[in-house]
């Protein structure tokens, strides 16, 4: 036995011996410590601030094979200056102030394995801040010089007994973490110590050997312990934040060299040292970074025999590794990382011990490799902290308030008291605030930031005591703002006192309401430590009743809390990086997901079911939103039976379900993919709801297959809206840049060859996805915009933006906002019925209802036995997110009729007059990263933007008389407000690099402030006349003596050195350096303004860095980069250096006492001008006598009196407005325009005026122009006709004729030779029309095209004279004249030609006669010619809006591109054989002589609340307003027009207009083709006389070659010659209204041949049959069955039970439960309870008498019918019982 010990003891010797060789037996090393951590802006000044770090190492080999040492004369001296050379630069001693560092110098050991450091032991009265600088200084000696710990690598190299050259990886154990370390270890010529010494300063030892260096490289990004701190940085990409790298803001570096001499047996350290580099851009914005470097040096000085043994230890503590140990807030001693995790892991304890005994006696370093890797995990496990308990402040570790008062938290000084320092900054704040400008010197939101980070320290009862003091005081009326301040800073802590206090606010009514939800939304947002236990409180919170019953803060809570579930339990990525896991553990917990399944998930389920079944509309939208914002594919689960038809929703909701599942197409792709494919599959969905699967399938990155899928079925989709949508936004995906991307621009530009070629515009369904990189600045702004158009409207009824941004790696959500509504008809039907007028016109149309003739509206219903065609009941919703603050307003039918009696509520509070106070402080961002340095001591880099808002004031309004009367709303005659009120606004970005000193509780820093305030004062009192369209506003100025701030910017970058308890703002801390670059580098300005114009005086200061560049520059980097490009060229002008801007109002030097804004409007129908003869262009004199007047109304109609002059039948616009300054002296200025503009006389005129009283100036802007109209019908009478425009203008400005500078030019505009000849000859459109003409059909598709061709005007000829311009603005319209040579250059020829005059511009344009696709402009001046030819215009809305159109503005042009209408305009053609729907579908046609109905304005309504359904007969009867065209057969080439309309401007009078052909064969403007009957009475026009009828709402006249053109005002114009009828719609009325020969005017073609009963035939015979008024009846009373009803939607299954998670079960006896129906007398009824249906054979049936809901034969019914025979089971339970009918019942299956 004894022998065995014997020969144990000798391998332990000799282990211990191998396993040591830097450390030589009885010999004591003595090494000099340095150490320096500096922090500063290093790329804006030389300015530190830090501290150097000096003492002595002793170290010493024990016969145990311990290492022990000890330091000796510890000191440091603290750097707050300039250093030239960075933080490399050497300072000498005499300079520098050292004092005595109280570092404890007891020994202390080291547990050595192989030469690797494995454990330290300390006394156990070590400080745990002074082990922590221990294990920096001894991590300097951690060397793996064998590769103990090497990962596996194919390229790796290890030493070998005779040479330790060497390339390899390790993971290794330092103060800052177990990271992977990469070595490379070689010799070094040993000459070189000859010029660098103190590389080996006792070179003389080596003996035999040689010189080695050994060079590791620390790999953040890959560690196995990472001791620090993070929050804010959850929407990172691809990194982590402790990494070497975070985007492109953080970088974080370490490298070691030592120098060691000898060989691998037995080796001498020389020195070491380590250089451990952070550098963050300050605000994630700037280009200059700052940093903190940390760099200890150890040093050999001596090496000295040891006489004696080194002692023992009296009290020795193992604290495990190197690694940073944290600290514990209220007892600063060392504790071991050992019984931490032996506490949590109890079992591994034995087997921890065997290991590490068994590792002491082994012998070869391979096998103990391998032994290693083999074994169970290490025992020293990651640290963590214990995690926070609710009612307890959070132990952060690492962070100065919790470190920094000798390794506690500041809270354990007994002189700093918590409570009251919060009271005292609260306090402050409160006092500043009341002085707006105060906010700038005291550096108020500095304060309101540290605040914050007090209260985060509180205690629960330590935040209540603080909330009473506040909230008495508030109640007593002593401070206003303290309660608002320390309430809204305790929603910003963000830990379980504060939830738990304002869960007592709530509860105690302290908060209610609205103020309740913005701190719960605010609450949840800074949430730092989501612990099982604080997740499952705040569930609490939001499902509470008192929470539940007060809508807004429901609603607030319930999103906000989802919000926060999906941050923490759905998102991983999101939840490592904005939570600080390695500090207390992994958030994202077993537990916590499935209370989120089990409890959350399932608790928002069944009240969504109660809200359904309840009805409640915006219960249902807030309880879809918050699954959405959950975001887990259990969601699924709850959404499904709406998905696929099993539960009954209305189609909005479903909608909603789809739109708010974006956040599962983020976190689920492969499953969202799934879901919204099958959902864009179905082609019997509805398209709004395809169009946004489209929408979410592409967030979901869909493969390249599925995408070519859907480019390929553009082809053949019946829905272009889907088509629309899937081409829009395959088409922007392929332009997309970002690399984040590329995956998806590549599937897209694969898939885009394959779309359709159809063009469609943006007000059709349209997604677009861009982004503009700005790779320099490291910015992306990544915009989608998504917009659906239904059929009824071209206003969007589905609309999304999102914009987002990466900066510098960090993605920051800006701004998601949008809305959805289910008819935007529907909504103005619903508004407008709550209206007082309203009720008048339904009255006036009551009354004149018996009148109506037989061809009215409501009788040919009545004949046509229209089926009526309900919507769904109004639903809405507006939503938008900023940051993490999200918002829903949600309304229906029953929202809006309350209306009237809010709209009541607010007139009588706002009568009154109502005070308003509104203070709010918030943190706009929070980020904070915490970590030891190189030296031990914790760096912290933060990053706030605190924002203030403060609104103050009152404001009193009335309305005479009063909006809201009897439940109705009124147009009121005049409105009056007053309000005087001051708005100001305070920002501030600001970011701090800084480390702490413990063991003298100071922190130094460097740091950047951006600050912005704006503050403006309101004194207004608002005048308006609403029955004279006039409005009055006039702004009082404040009365004061000092000079007040109204906008001031600056920029501060500064160092700063102070103690950690310190609470005033850095900016005011006695050693704070503000670094201010040298005055010449600075650009100052400072000037007054506003004074001469306005009589106020406004003063503008300040300075910036001097920038150096010009509009050159700009244009270059346009060309080549776009806007990315500019950006770039500003930002590399931007920095972090010290500027300031202020604009000021000074008082003193205004004379101004108020100022008065005054607008008038008018508006007129013309029948006659005043003036026959249309006067000549204005001389400025004539224009001075017409502004002279006082009153806006005289000049008005002296100004319309000028631009109506000659034009007959002309509308006259009009509009003035004056700005009027009263004081001392009084300035007044004019400005206003007038246009008259005539459909039919081809004059019309526009004009711009400009009227400075105070200095006699007034200048015009005057453009008179003819326009003559063109033929619409005939595309050979197009081509023979020229058409032309011509356009005279002036523009002129001065005090008389004689000093005013005028610019006069004329321009005329035609068709050239060479465009006809090419429609002609060349264009293929033009022989298919020919052919078709040869039909006598002259205006389908391709003649309409054709004809409209034919009037583009492709050439234009000028003339430009000016006189007296200014020479800088000559010189200037030169030098840019001479940069667009130098920029089209070669497409650009130059020429010397004969003079043109002086002051002369005249010259050409042409456009490519065949496409316009490229244009010729010249440009001739004094003697020269300049030709800018082939310049590209490839563009088309710029195409569209250049080459003009005589009858098509630019406004209709851009209208019709953006609706995608090829002709501009949807027209609906009644031609001689065949016909042409407004969807531009033709089929043949064969009319009579029975009325035929060719366009009925039947519009859609959805039933209102409490009423029967009514017919469509009864609808039109009682409508205000209808529209009817029929057309009939006269002879065999005349036809004859009737239209019966009834509007409120016809007094609710059936207008009746009958048009027949001429008489006259022999057509012409003077004598039309078609005689025009209103009412009875024949109309009398021409080319430029109109006649008319209801004071121009119809207008009647004659195009050049005779057609005859009536104009129904908003809504549709009738071009038609005797033979043909061309409807045009002109606006949105008559879409998806209408039913007759022009189809339904939808977006649907197929449903064009919609007969009366409501079902589409292919029949186009029996289609025209069923709309003639008598002959069609017999054919509409017994419709063919081949005319089916459009019934969607069709439901499918769109969730996979994969997809689900669920499976679907049945009834184990074999039979399910289903609703029936029958179908009797044109109704369909329905069972109210469903019935036993067998899933096999019946065995045995009873007859029963079943109770049944009976619904007409509408689109709802069969709807029902379509959803019961797919499977679905619609809920009739809460319908009303029609009557019982006789079914057979199953009551036995097989």
């Amino acid at each position: 036995m004894w022998s065995t010990v014997a020969l144990c003891l000798l391998v332990g010797l000799s282990y211990v011996s191998s396993s040591s060789p830097a450390w030589k037996d009885n010999t004591e090393y003595v090494y000099s410590v340095n150490g320096r951590t500096l922090t500063g802006l290093e790329e804006t000044a030389d300015q530190y601030s830090g501290v150097f770090l000096e003492a002595k190492l002793h170290l010493s080999i024990r016969p145990d094979g311990k290492l022990q040492g000890r330091i000796s004369e510890p000191k440091f001296a603290q750097i707050l200056s300039q250093l030239p050379d960075g933080w490399k630069s050497e300072i000498p001693d005499s300079q520098i102030s050292y004092k005595q560092l109280q570092l404890s110098q007891k020994p202390f050991q080291l547990v050595l394995e192989n030469g690797l450091i494995k454990r330290l032991i300390v006394e156990k009265d070590t400080l745990n801040w002074e082990a922590n600088i221990i294990k920096s200084i001894v991590s300097q000696f951690q060397m793996d010089l064998q590769g103990e710990n090497a990962l596996q690598n194919p390229t790796s190299s290890f030493p070998t007994n005779e040479y330790m050259d060497a390339v390899f990886k390790t993971m290794e154990e330092t103060v800052t973490g177990k990271t992977e370390t990469i070595y490379d270890i070689h010799r070094l010529p040993e000459y070189l110590v000859q010029s660098q010494p103190w590389i080996a300063p006792q070179y003389k030892l080596k003996g035999e050997g040689d010189l080695i260096e050994v060079i590791k490289s620390k790999n953040y990004t890959n560690a196995r312990d990472r001791p620090s701190y993070h929050y804010g940085f959850g929407e990172i990409e691809e990194s982590e934040p402790t990494a070497n790298k975070m985007g492109q803001f953080f970088i974080r570096q370490s490298n070691s060299r030592a120098i060691l001499t000898g060989k691998p047996s037995r080796y001498i350290i020389q020195s070491t040292y380590t250089v451990n580099k952070i550098m963050v851009n300050p605000i994630l914005k700037n280009k200059e970074m700052g940093s903190i470097t940390s760099m200890v040096n150890v040093t050999l000085l001596e090496i000295n025999n040891q006489q004696q043994q080194p002692e023992e230890l009296s009290n020795p503590l193992d604290i495990g590794n190197l690694v940073y140990t944290y600290g514990q807030p209220k007892n600063n001693q060392v504790h071991s990382k050992l019984n931490e995790n032996l506490m949590e892991d109890s079992s591994s304890e034995e087997s921890s011990e065997q290991e590490m005994t068994h590792r002491r006696f082994r012998r070869s370093a391979n096998s103990l490799t391998k032994q290693w890797r083999e074994s169970s995990e290490e025992w020293n496990q990651q640290q963590q902290q214990p995690r926070p308990q609710l009612t307890r402040a959070p132990h952060s570790p690492l962070l100065p308030s919790m470190v920094g008062y000798h390794g506690k938290s500041i809270k354990e000084n007994k002189d700093f008291d918590i409570r009251q320092n919060v009271e005292n900054l609260v306090t402050e704040i409160s006092d500043e605030i009341k002085q707006s400008e105060k906010t700038i010197s005291k550096h108020t939101l500095d304060k309101y930031t540290i605040l914050n980070t007090l209260v985060r320290l509180m205690d629960e009862d330590d935040i209540q005591f603080v909330a009473e003091q506040m909230y008495s005081q508030m109640k007593n009326g002593q401070q206003r703002y303290t309660w608002s301040i320390f309430r809204d800073s305790v929603a910003e802590a963000g830990t379980g006192p504060a939830l738990l206090n304002i869960k007592k606010w709530i509860e105690t009514k302290k908060i209610q309401k609205t103020e309740a939800a913005q701190v719960i939304g605010t609450l949840a947002q800074s949430t730092r430590f989501p612990t099982e236990e604080y997740m499952r409180k705040f569930f609490e919170l939001a499902t509470e009743t008192q929470v539940r019953q007060q809508e807004t803060l429901n609603q607030t809570c319930i999103l906000s809390y989802t919000n926060l579930v999906h941050k923490v339990y759905i998102n991983r990525n999101e939840s490592h990086n904005q939570f600080p896991v390695h500090a207390f553990g992994s958030f994202y917990t077993k537990k916590g997901r499935e209370f989120v399944k089990t409890t959350v998930i399932p608790h928002l389920k069944q009240e969504l079911e109660k809200a359904i079944s309840n009805a409640d509309n915006n219960k249902i939208h807030v309880m879809i939103r918050a699954l959405g914002n959950i975001g887990h594919k259990s969601i699924l689960n709850v959404f499904q039976p709406y998905f696929e038809g099993e539960k009954q929703v209305s189609q909005f909701q479903r909608l909603m379900m789809v739109a708010c599942m974006d956040r599962l197409a983020d976190c689920y792709p492969h499953i969202a993919r799934s879901v919204f494919y099958k959902i864009y599959q179905n082609t019997a969905e509805l398209p709004e709801i395809r169009v946004v699967a489209v929408h979410q399938l592409i967030r979901a990155n869909p493969p390249v297959e599925m995408l070519q899928r859907m480019a390929q079925y553009t082809n053949t989709d019946s829905q272009e809206e889907v088509n629309a949508a899937v081409k829009s936004v395959i088409e922007s995906s392929c332009k997309l840049e970002s690399s984040k991307h590329a995956e998806l621009r590549k599937a897209a530009q694969s898939a885009r060859p394959l779309l359709t070629k159809k063009q469609y515009g943006m007000e059709q369904s349209y997604i677009n996805l861009r982004d503009y990189v700005a790779e320099q600045m490291g910015l992306e702004l990544h915009v989608q915009r998504t917009s659906h158009s239904s059929a009824e409207s071209s206003f969007p009824k589905i609309m999304k933006f999102q914009l987002h941004q990466h900066n510098h790696g960090m993605k920051q959500h800006i701004l998601s906002t949008g809305g959805m509504i289910s008819s935007i008809r529907e909504l103005l039907n619903v508004l407008y019925r709550q209206t007082e007028v309203f009720q008048q016109e339904k009255s006036q149309r009551s009354q004149e209802q018996g009148k109506d003739n037989e061809w009215s509206s409501a009788n040919i219903a009545r004949l046509m036995n229209y089926e009526r065609d309900e919507r769904e009941q109004l639903e809405a919703i507006i939503y938008a997110q900023v940051e993490d603050v999200q918002k829903l307003w949600s309304f229906d039918n029953q929202t809006l009729e309350h209306l009237p009696e809010v709209i009541r509520q607010q007139e009588e509070i706002y009568r009154q007059g109502k005070d308003f106070s509104y203070v709010k402080l918030k943190q706009l961002n929070e980020m904070a990263l915490s970590f030891p340095t190189e030296m031990g001591l914790p760096f912290l880099y933060t990053y706030d933007v605190p924002v203030l808002m403060k609104v103050e004031g009152k404001i009193r309004a009335l309305a005479n008389p009063a909006i809201s009367r009897n439940n109705k709303l009124t147009k009121p005659e005049q409105i009056s407000t007053e309000i005087k009120a001051r708005v100001t606004c305070t920002g501030k970005t600001q970011s701090h690099l800084s480390f702490v000193t413990p063991f003298d509780h100071q922190i130094y820093m460097a740091g950047y402030d951006k600050n912005m305030y704006v503050s403006i004062p309101v004194n207004a009192r608002l005048e308006m006349d609403v029955k004279s369209k006039e409005a009055k506003i006039e702004f009082e100025v404040e009365q004061q003596q000092q000079d007040s701030r109204l906008v001031h910017i600056t920029s501060t970058p500064y160092t700063s050195r102070s103690d950690v308890m310190a609470i005033s703002p850095v900016a005011l801390r006695p050693n704070t350096y503000v670094i201010k670059s040298h005055r010449n580098n600075h650009r100052y300005f400072d000037f007054n303004f506003g004074k001469k114009e306005t009589g106020l005086t406004f003063r503008g200061w300040g300075h910036h860095p001097e920038q150096s560049i010009g509009f050159n520059d700009l244009v270059s980097m346009w060309q080549s980069r776009g806007v990315a490009g500019v950006w770039e060229q500003l930002w590399d002008k931007c920095s972090t250096e010290y500027s300031e801007a202020t604009i000021s109002f000074i008082p003193s030097q205004s004379t101004t006492r108020k100022a008065t804004f005054r607008i008038n409007v008018d508006q007129k129908y013309q029948k006659q001008p005043e003036t026959q003869s249309p006067e000549d262009l204005l001389t400025l004199n004539q224009l001075s006598s017409k502004l002279q007047k006082d009153e806006p109304k005289q000049r008005q109609q002296e100004i319309k009196k000028h631009v109506g002059s000659g034009i007959n039948s002309a509308l006259l616009s009009c509009s003035d407005i004056s700005l009027e300054f009263e004081g001392d002296k009084k300035y007044e200025h004019v400005v206003g325009f007038a246009v008259a503009k005539s459909n039919a006389d081809p004059k019309s005129r526009v004009m711009f005026y400009y009227k400075n009283k105070n200095e006699n100036k007034q200048g015009a802007l005057e453009i008179r122009s003819e326009i003559p109209n063109t033929n619409g019908l005939n595309l050979d009478d197009s081509l023979d006709t020229e058409p032309s425009t011509k356009y005279n203008m002036r523009l002129q400005y001065g005090n008389s004729e004689n000093d005013a500078f005028e610019i006069s030019a004329q321009a005329q505009l035609s068709r050239s030779q060479e465009r006809k000849q090419y429609l002609i000859n060349q264009d293929p459109l033009y022989h298919v029309c020919k052919e078709q003409m040869q039909q006598k059909n002259f205006q389908l598709p391709a003649c309409q095209n054709m004809t409209i061709k034919a009037n583009f005007l492709d050439h234009i000829k000028y003339q430009v004279q000016y006189q007296k311009l200014n020479w800088k603005l000559v010189e200037t319209l030169e030098g840019m004249f001479k940069g667009l040579r130098v920029l089209y250059y070669p497409m650009t020829e130059i020429k010397s030609i004969s003079s043109v005059g002086q002051n002369v511009v005249e010259g050409e344009v042409q456009f490519q006669p065949e496409d316009f696709r490229q244009v010729n402009v010249t440009v001739r001046n004094t003697d020269e010619e300049t030709v800018f030819f082939n310049i590209s215009l490839n563009n088309e809305l710029l195409r569209t809006l250049l080459v003009p159109h005589p009858v098509f503005h630019a406004k209709c042009r851009f209208a019709g591109l953006m609706q995608g209408q090829q002709n501009y305009r949807p027209t609906c053609v009644i031609d001689q054989t065949t016909a042409q729907t407004f969807s531009n579908k033709t089929y043949s046609v064969n009319l009579d002589k029975e009325p035929t109905v060719v366009m009925q304005y039947v519009p859609k309504d959805a039933r209102v609340n409490g009423q029967q359904s009514k017919s469509v007969e009864q609808l039109l009867r009682e409508s205000i307003e209808n529209y009817v065209v029929l057309v009939r057969q006269v002879a065999a080439n005349q036809k004859e027009v009737i239209i019966n309309l009834n509007h409120p401007r016809t007094q609710g009078k059936t207008v009746k207009i009958e048009m027949k052909p001429s008489e006259d064969r022999q057509k012409s403007a003077r004598n039309p083709a078609a005689k025009v009957t209103i009412d009875g009475q024949e109309m009398h026009f021409d080319d430029k006389q109109i006649a008319d009828k209801c004071d121009g709402y119809v207008q009647v006249y004659a195009l050049p070659n005779g057609e005859v053109k009536l104009e129904v005002e908003d809504a549709f114009y009738l071009i038609y010659d005797g033979q043909r009828v061309k409807v045009t719609a002109t606006g949105n009325k008559l879409r998806d209204s209408v039913y007759g020969l022009c189809g339904r005017f939808s977006q649907d073609k197929h449903e064009d041949f919609t007969v009366p009963s409501n079902c589409v035939t292919r029949d186009t015979r029996k289609f025209v049959e069923s709309y003639q008024v008598e002959k069609g009846q017999q054919w509409r009373n017994s419709p063919s069955e081949q005319c089916i009803k459009k019934v969607l939607p069709l439901y499918t299954n769109v969730i996979s039970n994969q997809n689900g998670s669920q499976m679907r079960t049945k009834l184990a006896s074999g039979t399910v439960m289903k609703h029936r129906y029958i179908e009797e007398n044109g109704e369909i009824c329905f069972t109210i309870r469903p019935l036993p249906v067998c899933n096999t054979s019946v065995k045995q049936v009873v007859t029963k008498n079943v109770p049944v809901h009976c619904i007409q034969g509408t689109k709802t019914a069969y709807y029902y019918k379509s959803l019961i025979d797919q499977g679905g089971n619609p809920d009739f339970s809460r319908k009303s019982e029609t009557r019982t009918a006789r079914m057979e019942v199953a009551a036995q299956c097989n």
